[in-house]
This record gives structure tokens, C-alpha cells and sequence, in this order.
């Protein structure tokens, strides 16, 4: 997403760590912004004209501007509810993508371990459908790539860096992609959040750890939620509030995919104009989910790490952890550190530091626009948890 980035005065930085590392050294505050052309595009959009018209109708005109305007696009694919919509819809109008790229997590070439469950639905769908895409990449770690961890700057160096082993997978890839022959890379990025107050006010939030990913390169395209065809990001989240108002009159508070229970979330789905995903669960948000290196897939990763004999790796990531929260545990506003099982002692835990989430941007839902606020003020008026 053109211009994301954390800030510490002036100064820009593509990477969490070294954001953080940069305002202990001159005690400040880091934040992070997204740029203007993103808020004035929203900003300039009529709600009521785009409230007229269904949310598949904005998102078939953003397929319509991608084609018209790159030759060579790249799909980061899932199968998941998001990507496949993407698909779907560019196959109703007859386009085709350059690459369809699918993330992986095993350390094997071999698609079909348990630690691929994942994807697996995805380079099914891929290879029974060669219409869809020129080409396709399946990227997966390896021993050499997570040798990384024995590097002390590597947490300082890689766009969108987290602490997870698996380094949500994205990382390593981003560091040997090609973008020579690719104009423009686009993901699923993403579904709002909303708040809603006691009041019945209503405002739009996005933290940094809802469309970081690849946003830091300038090719990338967030295809939900940034302002190119910005109708796309305003239909969908009228069309979110559309849904609460309609399914949860009462609530209050936060009002996001993750407050709908899983039987409910197709339903919200549909609302959000998203085809289904390929498995139930992986439109549920049901596989390769959890936060803080705990999740299945990097559970999994770190067991192939240790049946390689490569257990020095793990412990070089234990030691940046470990390096992580000593550095900047009394930083303010810099991490959360989480106790964790230890995955070389099970008689143990680690500490894990993991990011505190920044606010991107907020804005009151009007009937006509999107007002920017503060969301500092209303974060500290209803006591917000971030």
C-alpha cells in the first residue's frame, strides 16, 4: 500500500524493530501513517452514491482499472474468501493473471505434509483451473533462509517483520522476490474494523497489523481497502455497518469479522461482497491461524527444524526473542512480551516480544463521507483496547 510506513519524527521506516530501536535512541514516539493520497482518495468519496450500488459492483470496477492499467500482475492466492473473490471475479470478466503466487510453510517441496494442510485446497483449485493464471509459485522456507535467525541486524532489516519463526511466512519471500517482470502485486487486504459507541456513532480503525504485509513495496495493490477505486474500501465498510445494524441492532463496541461467530461468518461474508472460500474452514478462519509463533503451522515448522537437527537455528531465534524484550521491554508503547512453551524444553517457557498495534487511521462514518478524527481522544474516551 503506496506509502505505508512507521515514522519516529520525520523519519520513515519500512521495519517495526528498527522504528522502535530508532525512538529509544532519541526518546520519541513512534507511529504509523499511511499516506495521503490513500486518505484523500476515501476522503473524496460520495457514500451515498456508492451505498446505491452493491459492494461485487465496486469491486468488478477496481478489476476493470487493474487490468487496464498492468500487463503483468501478480496474486498472492489462498483460496481463503478474499483471494478467491479476486479470482472469481476476474474470471467472470475473462482476465487472466501473469502469476498467482501461494504461500508456504513447510521446509519440504512436498505439497501434501500436514504442514501444508493450509494450501493445499488452493494448488488444487490452481492446477484444475489453468485459465486462471499464466503462471504459478509455490514459496517455501528453507534451512538456508531461516539461517537468518543467526544474524543479530536480521530483525532490523526485513519489511514487516515479526518475531514468529516462521516469520509469517511472507518475510523470506520478500527478500527473493523479483519484481523485474511484475508491474503490480496484489492481496486481499482487508476487512475493516469498526466502533460503535453508545451514541450509535460510528468510526472506521485500521491498525498496522491489518495491511502491513507487503505494503511496504510500492507495487502493492490492498485491494479491499486502499484508494485506488476507493469505493471498494467505502462500500465494504458501510456494508459491514449495514450488516451489525441489521444482525446485532444492541451491540456495541467492536464490530469486526472476528466478533461474528464462525456459523455466521458466510453470512458476513456475502454482505462484504466475498465469494465463498474454497473449504469451510479456511473461510472461517480456522487453519493457520493464532498469533505469537503458536499457531499450527509454525508449531509444525519448528518440529521439521528439529527432526533436520537444525535445533541451533531455533535457539538462534530464541536468543533474538530474548534479545528483543531485554532491548526494549521498558520502551513505551513498544511490545508486548508473552510467555510462551519453550519448543526445545517443554519443562520451560520463552518470553516472545510481540508488536503493539498502531492506529492508521480513524474515521466517523457519516451518511454523505468519511471525517477524519482523532483516535487518540476517542481511544482514551471509551477506554478502548487496542
Amino acid at each position: 500500500m503506496k506509502g505505508q510506513y512507521f515514522y519516529v519524527h520525520d523519519t520513515p521506516h519500512d521495519n517495526y524493530w528498527s522504528a522502535i530501536r530508532h525512538a529509544k535512541q532519541v526518546n520519541a514516539w513512534m507511529e504509523t501513517k499511511v499516506s495521503d493520497f490513500h486518505r484523500s482518495q476515501w476522503e473524496s468519496v460520495d457514500v451515498q452514491h456508492v451505498v446505491g450500488k452493491s459492494v461485487t459492483h465496486w469491486i468488478d470496477k477496481k478489476m476493470h482499472w487493474l487490468f487496464e492499467n498492468f500487463n503483468n500482475m501478480r496474486l498472492f492466492y489462498s483460496g481463503g474468501t478474499d483471494s478467491q473473490t479476486i479470482m472469481d471475479r476476474a474470471i467472470k470478466h475473462g482476465y487472466k493473471w501473469h502469476n498467482t503466487h501461494i504461500f508456504g510453510t513447510s521446509i519440504t517441496s512436498d505439497h501434501r505434509p500436514l504442514t501444508n494442510e493450509e494450501i493445499n485446497p488452493a494448488l488444487d483449485w490452481i492446477a484444475a483451473n489453468p485459465h486462471a493464471s499464466n503462471h504459478f509459485e509455490v514459496f517455501h522456507p528453507n534451512l538456508q533462509l531461516l539461517e537468518n535467525w543467526l544474524d543479530p541486524e536480521f530483525p532490523f532489516l526485513v519489511p514487516r517483520m515479526h518475531m514468529s519463526f516462521a516469520v509469517r511466512d511472507r518475510i523470506f519471500s520478500t527478500a527473493q522476490w523479483q519484481y523485474k517482470t511484475i508491474d503490480a502485486s496484489i492481496s486481499g487486504h482487508a476487512k475493516p474494523n469498526l466502533f460503535k459507541d453508545r451514541s450509535n456513532n460510528w468510526y472506521w480503525f485500521q491498525t498496522h497489523g491489518m495491511c502491513d504485509g507487503t505494503a511496504s513495496q510500492p507495487n502493492h495493490i490492498a485491494f479491499y481497502i486502499d484508494g485506488f477505486c476507493p469505493e471498494v474500501a467505502i462500500s465494504q465498510v458501510y456494508a459491514l455497518k449495514n450488516y451489525f445494524e441489521t444482525n446485532h441492532p444492541t451491540r456495541t463496541g467492536w464490530c469486526s469479522f472476528a466478533n461474528v461467530a464462525n456459523s455466521k461468518k458466510e453470512d458476513l461474508n456475502r454482505a462484504l461482497g466475498r465469494t465463498p472460500a474454497l473449504t469451510y474452514k479456511i473461510g472461517a478462519g480456522l487453519l493457520g491461524k493464532g498469533e505469537h509463533s503458536q499457531n499450527a503451522k509454525h508449531l509444525r515448522l519448528l518440529e521439521e527444524v528439529k527432526q533436520k537437527n537444525r535445533q541451533d537455528l531455533i535457539l538462534a531465534w530464541q536468543k533474538q526473542c530474548q534479545r528483543m524484550v531485554h532491548q526494549f521491554r521498558d520502551v513505551p508503547g513498544a511490545i508486548h512480551v508473552h510467555n510462551l512453551p519453550d519448543p526445545l524444553d517443554q519443562n520451560k517457557t520463552m518470553e516472545f516480544p510481540g508488536h503493539v498495534e498502531r492506529i492508521q487511521w480513524a474515521y466517523k462514518l457519516e451518511s454523505d463521507r468519511v471525517v477524519p478524527v482523532d483516535h487518540t481522544e476517542i481511544i482514551e474516551r471509551y477506554n478502548m483496547d487496542l
